[in-house]
């Protein structure tokens, strides 16, 4: 009796030890899997903060291409206000010409009308005098 109690304990724990081994087996393959999950995880966190650093630079690069071109346009408006103030002395150098030019031309009118004034003055008096020697000559030829 004893040897048949020791045989259905031997045998009991021979059953336990297997549905141990099977719960092991499963335990392990568990274990497995999320250490390959662990792993894929980890590769695409890896990969995640390898993005991020790339984007980082990339908007470091950008940050700094745009104060370039913040300095660049700022340069290029102060140049524009240059050429504007150039261009506006050029215009109020070229009004003051022409208002030079304009009274000029006013002056040598009025010299021009003052020399048609005496031109035809002085042409009356050619002909007054044209008059007088004909007069003179009408004279000479009566006596």
């Amino acid at each position: 009796d004893a040897s048949e109690a020791r045989s259905v304990e031997l045998a009991a724990a021979v059953a336990a030890g297997a549905a141990l081994q099977g719960e092991v087996a499963a335990l392990q393959t568990r274990l497995e899997s999320a250490e390959a999950a662990m792993g894929c995880t980890q590769r695409g966190l890896d990969e995640v903060r390898s993005e991020a650093d790339r984007l980082r630079e990339q908007l470091a690069d950008a940050t700094h291409e745009a104060a370039a071109l913040r300095g660049e346009m700022a340069a290029q408006g102060a140049s524009l206000a240059a050429a504007e103030e150039q261009a506006a002395a050029r215009v109020s150098s070229l009004e003051a010409e022409l208002w030079g030019a304009n009274a000029a031309s006013k002056a040598v009118s009025s010299e021009l009308a003052d020399a048609q004034r005496a031109s035809k003055t002085l042409t009356e008096r050619l002909y007054d005098e044209l008059d007088a020697v004909d007069a003179l000559r009408e004279e000479v030829a009566r006596v």
